[in-house]
């Protein structure tokens, strides 16, 4: 049993481990990217204003070429002015929150991890990246995992049945010869 209870912690140590370093990168390189696009967003608005940040919107979303990008202007009254959203998200209410949520873009509905900006007058800004495709990677990297730790977990209980069986080989053949001494 601590054959396969040390075997199973191992191994569940490293399933633990390979998620972080792949789930948790693709996650992190997605924040960054978005961060990335709220500090230049943020320096043409400074550098511009609301005009000129609309073009950049605009100029963003006619550049993407993975068609990836999520995002949403809007003024006070929540009504959108540039983006690729039709409306803001009912869930998304405070400015500095990270949200994973379904949104609908060219009449396709996909996952998208998104962060909400409060701008100066009042205006609104969404930013994101879909993360669809991410996600069925994250639940087929779960599913091996699973898996994998199932085999694992069967090979412990076999390899701790084993162990068993020839220790209790070896201690039969001493106590024999223990009785035989004995005797």
């Amino acid at each position: 049993v601590v054959y396969a209870l040390l075997l199973a912690a191992s191994a569940a140590a490293l399933a633990l481990f390979l998620w972080g370093a792949t789930a948790g990168l693709l996650d992190r390189q997605t924040q960054a990217a978005i961060r990335a696009d709220a500090q230049s967003l943020s320096e043409r608005w400074h550098e511009a204003g609301l005009p000129g940040l609309v073009v950049s919107i605009e100029e963003r979303i006619a550049g993407n070429i993975d068609d990836d990008a999520v995002y949403l202007l809007t003024d006070s009254m929540m009504r959108p002015l540039a983006g690729n959203l039709q409306r803001w998200p009912a869930t998304v209410r405070a400015s500095g929150e990270w949200r994973e949520l379904r949104v609908q873009r060219a009449g396709i509905t996909s996952l998208a991890l998104v962060y909400a900006y409060d701008l100066p007058g009042g205006y609104h800004l969404l930013i994101g990246r879909d993360v669809q495709v991410r996600a069925q990677l994250r639940g087929l990297l779960s599913d091996a995992l699973l898996w994998a730790l199932l085999i694992v977990a069967a090979m412990g209980a076999a390899g701790a049945l084993l162990v068993r069986s020839l220790l209790r080989r070896s201690l039969a053949n001493v106590t024999a010869t223990a009785t035989a001494i004995a005797a």
